[in-house]
């Protein structure tokens, strides 16, 4: 018993740890042996038992080419998912239609199952999540009401059925979604509260060990400034080396500030955001300068993707275009969208754009946003290079 959770744990680790396309294939494999086997070995023992023919080679022929046709569609389930459980829903009204002798029962209805789970679940939109639930509707409805004409339980279980598979792609996302958010939060959190710890702990040695050491050496130098002074070079020598200590805490100061801050972001990342934010009425494209190094700072990676995201989810944009070129020290980072924006309207200082200023105002560079000519909106930002602040 105090080993099966150790082998679970294992089993599930070693699950999450595959990629995506690898799941997706060992997700479509299985249940394809399944929907293959099972019912030929159903077939098999009832035509033993009851002394019935056994299937035909042109019959199980049919049947492994509709089996490979229903499963294979789930190894891109992830990256079209709506279209996958199209194709699925294609081959099982098919095989309905011309009545394939194997092809029947629950297994097909469970691939229809997960195919629509993953359709709610990698994609938003209502109309994507209506699309799946009728995908979904004509799926199960092989399974459900086979070949007798339906009853009125038939249809309520028939849509209770297809709300169930759609409901749960939706809640498992949201639930994904949350919590993302909450460790994104816990982070923040922490990181927050370490600057705060950073920030007196700083303020406490420049407010005390700076203060001493300033005064000694303002009481050195004005003692040298008198010729009279005995024992010049001591003097002397108190005054560079109070100098040097507190030149050297400033750089400890400035090492401990630098500390907090967030680290680059490889620009794969940036291709990344871009992809995951185009799909079939959008485009995302990346436009990459050649002096751009391949980690950019991690303020520019959040004003790209704030400014993505106010583009898709409010200004309904068809195109967006980002463009990152360095001129000189400074990173230019711009942004552009077709979207609803249009010359003349006022800027609402929302949350977004405030918290996008305030990056590139405390990183010490300047900030423009505004609607573009003739519709659309643009979002320029100049960052100096990034380097530890001096602490005074």
């Amino acid at each position: 018993m105090t080993e099966q959770p150790g082998a679970w744990r294992r089993v599930t680790g070693g699950w999450r740890r595959l990629p995506g396309p690898a799941k997706d294939a060992l997700l479509a494999g299985l249940l394809w042996l399944c929907v293959l086997l099972l019912p030929l070995l159903d077939t098999l023992s009832l035509s033993l038992a009851d002394s019935l023919p056994a299937p035909t080679p042109v019959a199980v022929a049919t049947h492994i080419g509709f089996a490979t046709l229903l499963c294979a569609p789930l190894l891109v389930r992830r990256r079209f998912p709506v279209l996958s459980t199209a194709a699925i829903a294609a081959v099982m009204i098919l095989a309905f239609v011309l009545r394939i002798p194997l092809f029947h029962g629950g297994l097909p209805v469970i691939v229809g199952f997960i195919a629509a789970t993953s359709a709610a679940y990698y994609r938003t939109g209502w109309w994507r999540l209506l699309l799946a639930a009728i995908i979904a509707c004509a799926t199960l409805a092989t399974g459900f009401i086979g070949r007798q004409v339906p009853t009125a339980s038939d249809l309520f279980l028939l849509v209770s059925s297809t709300l169930l598979p759609v409901t749960l792609g939706w809640v498992l996302r949201l639930q994904r979604d949350r919590t993302r958010e909450l460790i994104r939060l816990r982070e923040i959190t922490h990181r927050q509260a370490r600057a705060e710890d950073h920030t007196r702990i700083a303020r406490e040695v420049h407010d005390s060990v700076g203060h001493h050491l300033s005064s000694i050496r303002l009481r050195a130098v004005g003692a040298l400034a008198d010729p009279a002074t005995p024992a010049a070079e001591p003097l002397r020598a108190i005054a560079d080396t109070s100098a040097q200590a507190l030149a050297e805490i400033r750089r400890l100061l400035g090492l401990l500030q630098a500390d907090l801050a967030d680290p680059p972001v490889p620009v794969a990342d940036l291709q990344a955001l871009a992809r995951e934010a185009s799909d079939r009425n959008r485009t995302v494209t990346v436009a990459i300068g050649p002096k751009v190094a391949d980690a950019i700072p991690h303020d520019a990676f959040r004003i790209v993707q704030e400014s993505v995201t106010n583009a898709v989810r409010h200004g309904a944009a068809g195109d967006v275009r980002i463009s990152l070129e360095q001129l000189d020290s400074a990173l230019i980072v711009t942004v552009i969208d077709n979207g609803a924006g249009r010359p003349g309207t006022p800027v609402k200082a929302g949350f977004g754009l405030a918290g996008m200023a305030q990056r590139v105002h405390r990183a010490g560079g300047t900030f423009v946003a505004g609607p573009r000519e003739p519709h659309g909106w643009s979002v320029r930002a100049v960052l100096p290079p990034s380097g530890a602040p001096e602490f005074p």
